[in-house]
């Protein structure tokens, strides 16, 4: 297990080892550099490297769209320092028919997005929509399950606008609604990844800054 960035804590799993003090990253253009401390970035695993993508940093109150590589956790590469897409934090990313797909997330004044964005290699990226049919969300999950890519969640107490709503594409171009909503209470900050056959939600943040720590299970039939 790897973990970049966020909040600092005394607290650590049952054996961890660091990589990179400070997390010094490599960038080819312009030499050795300090990776932005960031929160609200993402990571994924895609053709043997491990990629991050965007957060904020709070030093500054800056977003970043920053797109960074490494293929052993120590040395790292960026790939671009300003992705088409607006910069953002708790967006999601995942990777899915031999590309790595962003959506969602938001801009440091509240503005939530429900774009779709797509890449091959890292470098170069593909709008696909500019409004998918679920509403703009930050802090919602995007894995892939049974050859679908799902969006759980969001954090939205208006039940009309589906406050824990679950969508699943089969290309990541067309995307539809499940039938009826999770039983679960909208929230943002979960967690969610396939285990045994199911999807697993495990806490988040529900309205008015309430904490969960609640864990559920769903099975595609």
């Amino acid at each position: 297990m790897s973990a970049v960035g966020g909040p600092k804590t005394d607290n650590n799993g049952i054996s961890w080892e660091e990589i990179i003090p400070e997390s010094i990253f490599k960038n080819s253009e312009v030499g050795l550099q300090k990776f932005p401390e960031v929160e609200g970035h993402q990571l994924v695993v895609f053709k043997d490297k491990l990629w991050l993508f965007g957060g904020v940093r709070y030093t500054d109150r800056k977003l970043v769209n920053e797109v960074w590589y490494t293929d052993d956790g120590s040395n790292w590469e960026r790939a671009v320092k300003n992705a088409p897409w607006d910069p953002r934090w708790d967006h999601g990313i995942a990777e899915f028919r031999g590309a790595m797909w962003v959506t969602g997330g938001m801009d440091l004044a509240d503005n939530e997005f429900n774009d779709v964005w797509r890449s091959e290699d890292g470098f170069r990226w593909e709008r696909i929509t500019e409004h998918a049919p679920w509403a703009a969300r930050q802090g919602h999950v995007m894995l892939v399950y049974k050859d679908y890519l799902w969006v759980i969640g969001q954090l939205n107490d208006d039940p009309a606008k589906g406050k824990n709503d679950v969508w699943f594409s089969p290309d990541g171009y067309e995307w539809k609604k499940t039938d009826t909503d999770p039983a679960w209470l909208g929230r943002e900050d979960h967690e969610a990844l396939v285990f045994k056959d199911a999807i697993w939600v495990f806490g988040g943040m529900t309205s008015d800054w309430k904490w969960s720590n609640e864990v559920w299970r769903s099975v595609l039939q």
